[in-house]
Order: structure tokens, then sequence, then C-alpha cells
């Protein structure tokens, strides 16, 4: 059983959140928003 590019795509975006003061879509891993340099933590993250 193969794993389609589709797949892997949705694993990816599973782990991203957008940044609450400019929207920007930041990674789990990511300590900085990388559009407006925000310092985040876990309050930051939205579902």
């Amino acid at each position: 059983m193969e794993t389609t590019v589709n797949e892997n795509k949705e694993k990816r975006e599973e782990q991203t959140y957008r940044c609450n003061d400019c929207g920007n879509v930041i990674y789990k891993h990511e300590v900085f928003c990388s559009k407006c340099g925000k310092l985040l933590d876990r309050y930051d993250f939205e579902d």
C-alpha cells in the first residue's frame, strides 16, 4: 500500500496553525511567526 501525495499533504497541514496577530500560517515547530516576527507560545495557536 503506497501513500499518495495528497495524504502526505494532509498530514503536513495538520501541523500548522495561524498567527493571531497577522493570520500567517505557522508550523508547530516554529518559534517565531515568519510574517510578523511575533514570539509564539502554545496559547497563540488555534485549532
